[in-house]
């Protein structure tokens, strides 16, 4: 376990590992970061402190908006299912009423032209 004060580079980068729950890659890759400098872990962290706590802050933040990310794309992929669903169930019913009108227009065509010629004899007849 990390002191409570870390006082080196190293023990910081731990420490702030720790408590973001980073994954040890990354907590790898800062320490990494350093020794390519030529800066040795065991140096005093303080001229380094706010760039680390901002490194480990942003790697935590960076890893809550990938999973919020996830989860409002897999909340979208559930309500595009449920969409196409709803479609595909209008679209049955659909085809079942057309299937149930097809043929009827020409007979309903024909009743609505008896409907005419009844208006217009009808009005004849009161005319008279």
């Amino acid at each position: 376990m990390p002191p409570a004060t870390p006082t080196t580079i190293g023990q910081l980068i731990t420490l702030l590992a720790h408590e973001n729950d980073s994954s040890d890659e990354f907590a790898e890759q800062v320490r990494q970061l350093f020794l390519a400098k030529g800066i040795a872990l065991d140096h005093d962290a303080s001229p380094y402190t706010e760039a680390i706590h901002e490194t480990f802050d942003r790697d935590r933040s960076l890893r809550h908006n990938v999973l919020k990310a996830r989860a409002a794309a897999e909340q979208l992929q559930q309500d595009i299912e449920d969409l196409s669903e709803k479609c595909r169930v209008q679209l049955d019913q659909l085809t079942r009423l057309s299937q149930a009108f097809q043929g009827q227009f020409p007979q309903l065509q024909a009743f609505a032209d008896r409907l005419k010629e009844l208006r217009y004899y009808l009005a004849e007849f009161y005319v008279r």
